[in-house]
């Protein structure tokens, strides 16, 4: 799971630009994509790393510098995120940074134990197919906002 940013955010940015950071699995980018378009239609930005860290930059310190810039962390969780060295990680990073937690369920297939204990703590929101993705999307769109 990593997350890209649009516009490139580096470490000398404010990211005022930037309403929330994305963490994902790769497994789940189609669904991020669309979520980050539809982010970004009603004008709020979004830091995710697919495409925009330079090959030669030290990765990881762009992701960090990602979450430390923005004020909402937004975790997709899913089988294959839940499983991501990389992806708690991020969360780590998150809570060391104070950050407004908010995890989305995109998938299940997992287990809540396997979830980070920083996001069980938190009130989910839920993308699934079943969902009503419309009322999901306002509720992170005021979260964010606020």
């Amino acid at each position: 799971m990593f997350v890209a940013s649009a516009p490139h955010l580096d470490s000398s940015t404010d990211g005022t630009d930037q309403d929330v950071f994305i963490s994902y699995s790769r497994a789940d980018k189609t669904f991020v994509k669309s979520l980050y378009e539809k982010l970004s239609a009603t004008g709020r930005g979004a830091w995710v790393d697919w495409e925009d860290i330079p090959i030669t930059a030290e990765w990881w310190r762009e992701i960090e510098a990602g979450i430390e810039s923005t004020n909402t962390f937004v975790f997709i969780i899913s089988p294959a995120s839940v499983q991501s060295k990389v992806c708690r990680q991020e969360i780590d990073h998150a809570v060391f940074n104070h950050k407004r937690l908010l995890p989305i369920v995109w998938r299940e297939g997992f287990e809540q134990e396997q979830v980070h204990p920083a996001l069980r703590r938190h009130n989910w929101l839920f993308f699934r197919e079943s969902d009503d993705s419309d009322q999901a999307l306002q509720s992170l769109i005021n979260v964010s906002s606020g």
